[in-house]
């Protein structure tokens, strides 16, 4: 494979639409950077097993057109953080690789307990036991079982690419698929892209989907790349001509003014240049590292300095666990199977023999004879909730298995933290809301309402933000499933 320059080494960061330069130039004052991994905890949001404060930050997903949208951020999802001061989190794009039809049913690989499958032309792996690599296990949204996904099922799917020897192809290894309720039109393909020409280029392999990218981003051999395209233009076999592409490749002028922190799994290794590939591109050993530091398919956290063309670490590392707000100090035995989640709950009896409740979008559960005294102390009344080093489950359910991982403290409506809230609503006026048991919240253009539902009295909700006064600031807001 072609080594590429290190003034070429590229970072995965936004760039925007059709031949325009990226939007995070000139952020690097103050101790700014950028951050691309997938979500592996909340406290405020963690990113790489790396805290970050999002609590006035929404989380966006961009379309076909290049606008973006509000969105709830969620465990696996694959992100871009852009971050200043002490890790304060200024802007975050939620970055799915793939969204549209599965090709055929899962399958189960050899030897392994984990699946395979192809969505649009492009291999997607489910990991089910990641003991042989520290990529976090795949969360699963709108499934039980991988055995679920099937053909013509419509899915969103974000991991990171890792090349495969036997199939000559980057496939994508999933942190998170999530099961959509209606077919997409466009469809989006991501990828690494392959036999780079002055106008096409194939995805994820040599032989591997043509797109025609004239007149669009400028791309270069093993460039990330997002393709937006028509739901017909899948059945095309030859040159495909998409919507939209991003190039998704730091530019000089980002490796001048910020820091980075990049996730993403080692497809190869080279001893006899010492560099290493991840994502398509190539890198150079930092100073003091060795070959045996490095093997393929394993998890590495990339990070460049400001005003560096090579990275001074690339750290083999789990994907995520329990973690401060700095690199280095995780779990090294934990392979993303347990996280931590913080946030405020109400209403919750932690006198039942089974406790239930839902936190950050994610359900966790208790036996009696975990639940800490703090907890039950603190009632039904708001409580502030710290889950630590708790197991996750493929669905994103968190148990507790010792009285150790959770914390329970009388909460008081200040904006130091995020907060689930839930009832039915009581009435509606303008952008502010009132549940039954007399909370009031307001929306604002930050705030992600499901599927742009029109908020009606009587509504069953689930509701995600933060105090300002008495006055819940909402950043997302869920119907209940039973409404």
């Amino acid at each position: 494979m072609m080594l590429i320059p290190a003034v070429m080494l590229v970072f995965m960061v936004s760039c925007g639409g059709v031949g325009s330069d990226s939007d995070y130039a000139g952020v690097g004052s103050g101790g700014s950077g950028l951050v691309d991994g997938p979500v592996t905890g909340f406290g405020s949001v963690i990113v790489n097993g790396i805290s970050y404060d999002n609590l006035s930050v929404p989380a966006q997903v961009k379309d076909s057109d290049g606008t973006m949208k509000n969105v709830a951020i969620r465990l696996g999802q694959r992100v871009q953080l852009k971050y200043s001061g002490t890790n304060l989190a200024t802007q975050i794009e939620v970055l799915p690789q793939l969204i549209g039809p599965v090709d055929g049913s899962a399958q189960n690989l050899a030897g392994s307990s984990n699946y395979e499958f192809q969505m649009m032309g492009q291999w997607v792996r489910v990991i089910v036991d990641n003991a042989d690599t520290q990529n976090a296990r795949t969360q699963l949204a709108g499934f039980t079982t991988a055995n679920e996904v099937v053909q013509g099922v419509e899915l969103e799917a974000h991991g990171s690419w890792l090349y495969d020897n036997a199939k000559s192809a980057y496939v994508l290894v999933a942190t998170r698929i999530e099961k959509n309720t209606s077919n997409s039109n466009p469809v989006l393909l991501s990828g690494v892209a392959q036999n780079v020409t002055s106008n096409r280029f194939r995805l994820n392999s040599v032989t591997g989907r043509l797109i025609n990218s004239a007149a669009m981003t400028a791309v270069q051999e093993g460039d990330l790349v997002r393709v937006w395209a028509k739901r017909n233009d899948l059945m095309a076999s030859g040159l495909m001509t998409p919507m939209r592409i991003d190039n998704y490749s730091l530019k000089n002028a980002d490796l001048q003014s910020a820091d980075i922190r990049r996730g993403g799994l080692i497809s190869r290794v080279n001893e006899n240049n010492n560099t290493v590939e991840i994502e398509g591109k190539i890198y150079p050993f930092p100073a003091g590292a060795k070959r045996g530091d490095y093997s393929a398919g394993k998890y590495a956290l990339v990070k460049w300095g400001v005003k560096q063309t090579q990275p001074d670490q690339i750290q083999v590392r789990p994907i995520s666990g329990p973690v401060d707000n700095d690199l280095g100090n995780h779990l090294d035995n934990d392979l993303g199977r347990s996280l931590n989640l913080n946030g405020g709950v109400s209403n919750v009896d932690w006198t039942l023999d089974s406790i239930t409740f839902v936190l950050r979008g994610m359900r966790v559960s208790a036996p009696k004879n975990f639940v800490p005294q703090s907890c039950k102390d603190a009632g039904r009344g708001n409580v502030y909730v710290q889950i630590t080093a708790a197991p996750v489950d493929f669905g994103g359910r968190v148990s507790i298995t010792s009285s150790a991982m959770l914390r329970c403290t009388t909460q008081v409506n200040t904006p130091s933290g995020t907060i689930n809230r839930s009832g039915k609503i009581a009435s509606v006026n303008r952008q502010t809301l009132t549940l039954t048991n007399g909370l009031v919240a307001r929306w604002d253009s930050n705030t992600y309402i499901e599927g742009g539902v029109n908020l009606r009295v009587g509504a069953d909700v689930s509701l995600e933000g933060y105090f300002v006064g008495n006055v819940l600031q909402l950043k997302v807001v869920e119907l209940d499933s039973s409404d």
